[in-house]
């Protein structure tokens, strides 16, 4: 791929290569393989090639912007966080965008979760800082900040594959961007309801672990989609 080939070049490149219909074979199988759907209704191509191509017009469509400050980048990534002992991580395509002013925290320095902006107690770091987060899901952003953005490639992927991969993050959370905007509604709904409970002290608070320095809060509107059992177990510090 060119270097500072945006998703939009990308995308009309494709499309000019009469690549699509391998771009589609590509997503089907990813779909396929992400959607662990009843053996009794398969995953039709028909639908994928369908509702891929929308997003290519809508996508195509939004006129010329400035891009976002944070470049896409597609990358190889291993997820080592749930291995069991002697398990070894697996790689896999990641789609992220990245802060290229990325700063690392300070040395010593503990992680702390306050609002943007909000100086962090001594000894601590605000992990929340834009500088001291190098790489940001997108899955959420609009499309129109993203369809100018340059691509960085740091895999072996051809070209077609990369926009795949890019497709495939960006509808997520929907097909289209009146989707993806009720989605991003719900989650700022559900966070409002969230912080309420806790300063109303609706909420249940695990108990701590030996090294952990702060404490896990679990509100109501939280807890209702779990096992109630469960919490209340875990609340009690139960195995």
């Amino acid at each position: 791929m060119k270097e500072n080939m945006t998703l939009r070049q990308l995308i009309l490149q494709t499309l000019s290569r009469g690549e699509t219909s391998a771009m589609i074979d590509y997503l089907f199988q990813r779909d396929s393989a992400a959607m662990h759907k009843d053996p009794s209704e398969p995953l039709k191509r028909e639908h994928t090639e369908n509702s891929y191509n929308s997003v290519i017009d809508e996508l195509l469509e939004l006129p010329n912007s400035e891009p976002n400050k944070f470049p896409l980048i597609v990358s190889m990534v291993k997820d080592d966080l749930l291995l069991e002992p002697g398990e070894i991580a697996e790689e896999y395509v990641d789609v992220s965008m990245v802060n290229l002013e990325y700063v690392e925290p300070p040395t010593g320095a503990k992680p702390w979760g306050g609002d943007a902006g909000e100086v962090a107690p001594e000894g601590c770091y605000n992990c929340n800082e834009e500088k001291y987060n190098k790489y940001f899901g997108f899955g959420l952003t609009p499309w129109g900040e993203i369809i100018d953005n340059p691509i960085i490639n740091e895999t072996n992927l051809n070209d077609y594959e990369i926009l795949a991969e890019i497709l495939w993050e960006l509808t997520f959370y929907g097909w289209t961007q009146k989707e993806q905007e009720s989605f991003r509604d719900m989650l700022d709904e559900r966070l409002e309801e969230a912080k309420q409970e806790i300063a109303e002290g609706k909420c249940v608070s695990l108990p701590k672990e030996d090294g952990d320095e702060f404490t896990i809060v679990i509100p109501n509107c939280v807890q209702e989609q779990f096992s109630k059992k469960k919490i209340s177990n875990l609340a009690e510090g139960a195995d």
